[in-house]
């Protein structure tokens, strides 16, 4: 069969037409998705979590942020040490972070892995950090911990850990877990978990290759937290005693609760460093004293309100239904980005 110069032209046309109308129906699809996602969920994923990468905090501190739930810190000591904050939390995420961070970040031995809490998701990846000689350090209180929430209800956990993350939600839908990236049950299922080599109470100051670093007990999002100070970087990390969203006070998945009083009394301690860097292990890292010292004392007064509010509701005879419904966070704190409902919920 034969065509005409204009015929085939014509068949051109339309195979473009239909590519085309093709591509606009994609794009109408995808902007409609988009749509259906709560404006206040889109900032979160796009603005205060974003794409994977390795950004430098201070002069020895650097951040993988956007690879997994939780971020990974390393800490580059002068004499060419390296430190590494949590492991994320599969070998699979944690292979992923680790050749980032090599191909960004200073290179050196591993000299020391520190855990901030016994969550999964900051310990899961510990074997591929981890080298000869390696020392973990966390706190007395973590094993205990760890052996309560995944030992003997660990098939619970993993069940309700799945609703809570939304495992069942497209990433249409669910774009990232407000926390951070989207999290790989799959994955986590092979585990890299390493119990710590040393532990303390109170507070231990580390000296690595030059660097001093600070472990302070810092009780909240579990009773096994610690924080991070680096005094000559003025740099903090906060572990998940702050991440940007209203904190998770009581987890859905049916932790016990956590530690509320006691929570803000380490935000307290971390107001008094009058830190110029300040790293949390969920979320986008934040710059500059008056920047710092303003949000953690809103976070710290948000948690305050909540906790004060219940005990006067209780005082006057009110149920829980009743203060889970009346108990809301007064406008003055709820206007912020980083006490929006995300993860934690006030009711």
């Amino acid at each position: 069969m034969k065509y005409s110069v204009c015929s085939k032209y014509v068949f051109i046309f339309i195979v473009l037409a239909f590519m085309l109308g093709a591509c606009s129906k994609k794009e109408t699809l995808e902007k409609k998705q988009a749509e259906n996602i709560p404006e206040i969920l889109q900032t979160q994923c796009s603005e205060n979590i974003g794409e994977p990468r390795i950004e430098k905090i201070s002069e020895h501190v650097w951040l993988a942020i956007g690879y997994d739930l939780a971020n990974v810190v390393l800490i580059h000591t002068p004499s060419g040490e390296n430190v590494i904050i949590d492991t994320a939390m599969s070998p699979a995420r944690a292979n992923e972070i680790k050749n980032a961070l090599l191909s960004q970040a200073p290179q050196g031995p591993v000299k020391t892995i520190i855990y901030t809490h016994s969550h999964i998701d900051h310990i899961g990846g510990a074997s591929v950090f981890k080298e000869t000689g390696t020392q973990i350090w966390a706190t007395d209180a973590f094993i205990d911990n760890f052996f309560k929430q995944y030992a003997m209800f660990v098939p619970i956990e993993t069940i309700r850990g799945r609703r809570q993350f939304g495992d069942h939600a497209s990433l249409n839908d669910l774009p990232c877990s407000s926390l951070g990236k989207r999290t790989d049950i799959q994955a986590s299922m092979e585990s890299g978990v390493l119990l710590p080599t040393n532990t303390f109470s109170g507070t231990k100051i580390l000296n690595i290759g030059g660097l001093e670093i600070e472990l302070i007990e810092a009780l909240g999002e579990t009773p096994d937290h610690l924080i991070v100070w680096v005094p000559e970087d003025k740099t903090l990390i906060a572990g998940d005693d702050f991440y940007w969203t209203f904190p998770n006070l009581y987890t859905i998945r049916g932790t016990s609760a956590r530690p509320v009083d006691k929570w803000i009394e380490s935000i307290d301690d971390m107001r008094r460093k009058d830190a110029e860097h300040l790293v949390p292990m969920h979320t986008k890292p934040i710059h500059g004293k008056k920047e710092i010292a303003g949000i953690l004392t809103n976070y710290r007064d948000a948690i305050q309100w909540v906790r004060d509010e219940t005990v006067r509701g209780a005082n006057l005879g009110k149920d829980l239904d009743t203060l889970a419904e009346e108990i809301k966070l007064p406008a003055h704190l709820a206007a912020y980005g980083y006490t929006q409902e995300l993860y934690g919920q006030v009711d």
